[in-house]
């Protein structure tokens, strides 16, 4: 049985500002102070997955002055598939995982840390099967929502709304075998297409969406008996256009 509660998936950010030798241009005290540490600003932070989070580095130097965003300063990211930043230390939750984000000036010297959780809109959980589509796209309103959050291109985010479309087909219309076996072959073809367009990254995509659509009971079980009613069959490999 599940258990009612609100998904919340967290995003782990562990971001690290690392920045050399060198000189601050701006700050007052002597031309030849190292940088001694860095810190980062907010210390920590709640966003919403595909929203953004503003972060700031402080250079302190060996003479003890300081200067914000020292020139030099680059910022990057090891995981771009889990979090973006840009040139100006804007960073965007993009999906569940870890990602590293790098502050550097030249070679590394000094280390600071913040925390980022990212966190996804509680997803919808009424008793029906169905759930509200007000855009009527035969996907939920809150799985828009999730793909939107990914921050994926045009194509990308296409691929998996018909992937989500197909898993709502097969929960809501398989009530035989004849019925789920056509959803079933939409439902790879939907597993196909997100392939073409996101390749190794596609199966994460693909388990995600499956896991936010089918998040009560009544959606789990109608997703069993439509598995039910497509088992036993041999499925040929989608033909033809894989993207609608």
């Amino acid at each position: 049985m599940l258990h009612r509660f609100g998904f919340a998936i967290v995003l782990s950010l562990t971001i690290f500002a690392v920045a050399s030798c060198g000189n601050g241009s701006g700050r007052t005290g002597s031309s030849e102070a190292a940088v001694k540490s860095i810190s980062v600003s907010p210390g920590s932070a709640t966003i919403l997955m595909g929203k953004q989070q503003q972060f700031s580095a402080t250079a302190t130097y060996s003479d003890g002055s300081t200067k914000s965003a020292p020139a030099g300063l680059t910022w990057s990211s090891s995981n771009t598939a889990v979090a973006t930043v840009d040139g100006s230390g804007l960073a965007t939750g993009v999906a569940p995982g870890n990602a590293t984000i790098l502050a550097a000036v030249g070679a590394v010297n000094g280390a600071s840390s913040t925390k980022v959780q990212t966190v996804l809109a509680t997803l919808d959980r009424s008793t029906d099967v169905a759930g509200p589509d007000k855009n009527n796209n035969g996907v939920r309103d809150d799985i828009d929502q999730v793909i939107a959050g990914f921050g994926l291109t045009a194509g990308q985010a296409k691929a998996l709304t018909q992937f989500a479309a197909a898993l709502q087909v097969a929960i809501l219309s398989s009530p035989d075998k004849n019925s789920a076996y056509s959803n079933a072959v939409e439902l790879h073809r939907g597993q196909e297409c997100v392939f073409s367009q996101l390749s190794a990254d596609s199966t994460k995509y693909t388990r995600q969406i499956k896991a936010f659509t089918l998040n009560t009971q009544p959606r789990v079980m109608a997703f069993l008996d439509f598995s039910h009613n497509a088992s036993g069959a041999v499925y040929p490999q989608p033909t033809g256009t894989l993207c609608k």
